[in-house]
């Protein structure tokens, strides 16, 4: 998904479009069909009509009754802005001059089957993502990004055909067990099995901070949505008992129940981990590891120690899973560029050892500090929560900068490949330097290329 830096006021909008082997009298009726909405959301539990309605036509409204562990239980009402049958149904979420979304179908019959359009747009109206961007407004950018991550997946699903796809990540505690796998089974249809399932549990910031969720218990909490998730893509019904998640709940009148989206493809599942617990709990249970802050020289310590610890206990190989690590690349024409690039990139680092995580939890200083910088990583962290980001920006070293990302000359990033293919690294996850999307574009080029010649 490409970054916009749209905020919430930019009424940042979605599009895709798909062609669907069925006729556009079936396609119209599930997509009309208000009452299936809830088997598609985790907060949405149910809806109806208002007003003697009994079905879509303009100026009729219906009432979304949605439930969230943290935001507790509220409802909103829709009106339809739009309708032709068979072909067209839109809706607006409050009010229909100033909405908090809008989302809007179109049919049209193609090749003996149907295309169909789906369009959303978010705000311009306050709705649920407006405490939190009140809260963190320096992070608005970001939450409307990860808010609409799974919607862009759709998108590009539906306008690819060769691309593998990934969740980078999915955070524990956004959407239930459940959610996340109807997520990625929508996905993976959609795509014809070409996405791939990242999960991460994130850190107490972010989750408690942002989300209003519990951060205790993430290694509990991952392995037991990773077991769900897999039940759910077995496509059985559907009966777990665990320490953080029990379903049915337990005390009421629900019984087991079977997802209405059945997996199509296999969905291998990736999970991104820094700390010790978790990098062994990867070993044992992914299908691959989503790395980073990754130096291959402290790698065998820091890192694959104790995702062979997992393999090993799952009696399985490091050829059973996907080593897959991502990092900045840029090109440098010379030693002057690359040294104003290197200087560029410092506080970034310094914000990810000394701001990232809680005052008590940051994995990515946990993470350098076992790959050789102990001393360096807590006297940026203590400079950095003193507010004197300057100061710590200074403590930071080329060589750290250089040691975790793809930065250098052409032969400098070519040479590092192929350290990190000694290394053990089968996959690699490039993130292009750029202002505009064609610079970006450029240097992804030129590092696939040399990718292929490592």
């Amino acid at each position: 998904m490409e970054w916009t830096g749209a905020r919430y006021a930019d009424t940042p909008t979605l599009e895709a479009s798909t062609w669907i082997d069925a006729d556009p009298a079936r396609v119209w009726s599930l997509v009309s069909d208000i009452e299936l909405m809830p088997t598609l959301s985790n907060e949405l539990q149910s809806v109806e009509w208002l007003e003697g309605a009994d079905g879509p036509r303009v100026g009729a409204r219906f009432v979304g009754h949605n439930e969230h562990d943290a935001f507790g239980q509220w409802s909103t009402t829709s009106q339809v802005v739009a309708f032709e049958d068979g072909r067209e149904f839109a809706w607006a979420v409050g009010d229909p001059e100033y909405p908090s979304a809008i989302w809007r179908f179109l049919l049209t019959p193609r090749d003996e089957g149907t295309a169909l359009t789906y369009w959303m747009q978010m705000g311009p109206g306050r709705s649920g993502l407006s405490a939190a961007i009140d809260a963190m407004p320096d992070k608005e950018e970001k939450i409307v990004f990860v808010r609409l991550a799974p919607s862009a997946l759709g998108y590009i699903a539906a306008r690819t055909g060769r691309m593998l796809l990934g969740s980078g990540v999915l955070q524990l505690g956004i959407r239930s067990p459940v959610a996340v796998a109807q997520t990625a089974i929508t996905l993976s249809n959609l795509s014809s099995g070409r996405f791939l399932l990242g999960l991460g549990a994130s850190g107490p910031r972010v989750i408690e901070g942002l989300h209003g969720v519990s951060f205790s218990r993430p290694l509990t909490r991952m392995r037991e949505t990773v077991d769900i998730v897999r039940q759910v893509f077995a496509g059985g019904k559907l009966s777990y008992s665990g320490k953080e998640f029990q379903i049915p709940r337990p005390g009421g009148e629900a019984v087991p129940m079977r997802g209405s989206t059945r997996a199509e493809h296999d969905i291998p599942i990736y999970l991104a981990s820094l700390s010790p617990a978790m990098l062994r709990l990867t070993g044992e249970i992914a299908d691959g590891w989503l790395g980073t802050s990754f130096v291959p020289e402290g790698a065998a310590g820091a890192y694959f120690s104790h995702l062979d610890e997992g393999l090993a206990a799952a009696g399985r190989t490091r050829a059973d899973i996907d080593i897959c690590q991502g990092a900045e690349v840029a090109f440098a024409a010379d030693e002057d560029e690359l040294h104003g690039m290197v200087a560029a990139r410092k506080k970034e680092l310094a914000f990810s050892l000394g701001g990232m995580g809680s005052s008590s939890t940051n994995y990515y200083n946990q993470a350098y500090s076992r790959q050789g910088w102990a001393d360096v990583a807590v006297q940026v962290r203590e400079r950095w929560q003193r507010g004197d980001r300057d100061a710590a920006a200074q403590l930071v070293t080329d060589e750290m900068v250089l040691a975790t990302t793809l930065i250098g000359t052409e032969d400098m990033v070519r040479a590092r490949l192929a350290v990190w293919r000694d290394a053990g690294v089968n996959t690699v996850r490039l993130y292009p330097a750029g202002d505009t999307l064609a610079v970006k574009l450029g240097t992804l080029g030129r590092a696939i290329e040399l990718v292929r010649e490592v």
